[in-house]
């Protein structure tokens, strides 16, 4: 890979490149390892994890963290054995993403815990990051139009949705695109807060204000499978930090994104084929949300995976490795 799609000094339009440069680089990324980071560089926002695990009740888990303060073990009802660590809130800095390193090592280094099947990895983006309902609006249109994008990505290192996706994180853009203009009209965040349930994709139950910090204040994305990894963990939260930061830019082309919007009302997807493997549009979805290579890099190497199509939840499918922790 070459130093330039790797730099976050640089940013390049990925989707203006000619086909052989593109081709070229989607090659490249075969050989690329997402690496851990101290920072990502992230405008000041706040973040929250849950961390589903299986194979072991909670209460025994939770005594190997008690160094770690903030985090509270609680039981998860869909398991049979098992649970969710809850993270206290962090913001992007060295501290927080090394103490969040060590706890996922610990979590890797624990026998018997298991993320193969029904865990989940949710975040809580802080919703003060948003600004303005009319901001708010542009995340509603960046995420409709691109959620099956963040499904395929949100697998992790799988090529298929764990076994729960369709009961606990279910895909949102088909109600999204026919509800959107009635947002519009309500300019209320209430309207849309009371709207669904909380077992989607993106959970909008947690909204109280779209400019002031709350604990509880927050958009949750439900949409990604659980892990251990950190180094997927932090690609995840950045993806999730950088969508809200993105919809407060000024230049969004919204006639298109509302064009593509309405093209989802009107087709009524069936969500069989959700995170179906289509590259153009990632590219398409990484020029807009990331300001720099590095960024778009490690989101299309965890989208792409080893290339291969989306598979049946049934027989869960790992892609051959492509993180690392130095």
């Amino acid at each position: 890979m070459e130093k330039e799609f790797v730099s976050e000094d640089k940013n390049t339009i990925i989707g203006s490149m000619d086909s052989s440069e593109k081709a070229e680089y989607i090659q490249a990324l075969d050989d690329y390892f997402i690496e851990y980071r101290d920072v990502l560089k992230a405008k000041r926002n706040t973040f929250g994890m849950e961390v589903e695990f299986e194979g072991r009740d909670y209460t025994e888990v939770q005594p190997k963290f008690d160094e770690f303060t903030g985090w509270k073990f609680v039981p998860e009802k869909d398991f049979v054995v098992g649970g969710e660590a809850v993270s206290p809130v962090y913001c992007d800095n060295s501290l927080n993403w090394g103490d969040i390193k060590d706890v996922l090592t610990v979590f890797q280094n624990t026998n018997g815990l298991d993320t193969s099947h029904k865990a989940g990895a949710h975040v809580h983006i802080g919703a003060q990051g948003i600004g303005s309902y009319d901001n708010f609006m542009k995340f509603i249109l960046l995420y409709t139009v691109y959620e099956d994008v963040l499904y395929r990505f949100g697998y992790m290192d799988r090529l298929n949705a764990r076994e729960t996706m369709i009961s606990c994180a279910v895909p949102l853009s088909d109600e999204l695109a026919f509800d959107y203009e009635g947002f519009l009209e309500s300019h209320n965040i209430k309207y849309i807060k009371n709207r669904y349930d909380r077992y989607n994709g993106i959970n909008f139950k947690n909204l109280s204000s779209l400019c002031t910090q709350g604990d509880k204040n927050t958009l949750e994305f439900r949409f990604a499978n659980g892990t251990f990894d950190p180094v997927l963990w932090q690609n995840y939260i950045n993806t999730c930090l950088k969508l809200v930061e993105a919809s407060g830019k000024k230049d969004l082309d919204l006639d298109k994104l509302e064009y593509l919007l309405f093209r989802i009302r009107d087709e009524q997807r069936n969500y069989c084929s959700v995170g179906k493997l289509n590259i153009e549009k990632a590219i398409e979805f990484c020029d807009i949300i990331f300001n720099n290579n590095l960024d778009k890099t490690n989101f299309l190497r965890q989208y792409i995976k080893d290339g291969s199509e989306t598979v049946d939840p049934s027989c869960q499918k790992y892609s051959k490795s492509f993180t690392r922790v130095i």
